[in-house]
């Protein structure tokens, strides 16, 4: 999809003081847009189980939205970046591997 564009609102929190003084957080909304083929969705971390029975259990609840809007992305021509911490040696040797390792630096 060349040319296409994704919309996206920006949130974030500020440390702010309210009208006495005392330190408040402030949500910030801000719209954006990025080219798709020219963005990447990093994908970090997210396993198929952890020691942790917790993380295993965040991670179960989010995965489905995840999946939603990582296809999404891909479907707009989003670059989707898997990036697991600690077991790349699982993946050494596999083509999607190679592809990555083979990818060319950016600036």
């Amino acid at each position: 999809m060349t040319g296409a564009v994704l919309p996206l609102t920006l949130r974030r929190q500020e440390l702010s003081q309210d009208d006495g003084g005392h330190a408040c957080w402030r949500e910030i909304v801000e719209p954006a847009s990025y080219a798709c083929a020219q963005t990447a969705l990093l994908l970090c971390d997210v396993w198929d189980r952890h020691w942790s029975r917790g993380a295993t259990g965040r991670v179960d609840a989010m995965v489905p939205r995840m999946n939603e809007v990582a296809t999404a992305a891909r479907d707009s021509g989003v670059l989707i970046v898997h990036a697991p911490s600690g077991t790349m040696d699982f993946y050494e040797g596999t083509p999607a591997r190679q592809r990555a390792v083979e990818c060319a630096p950016v600036a």
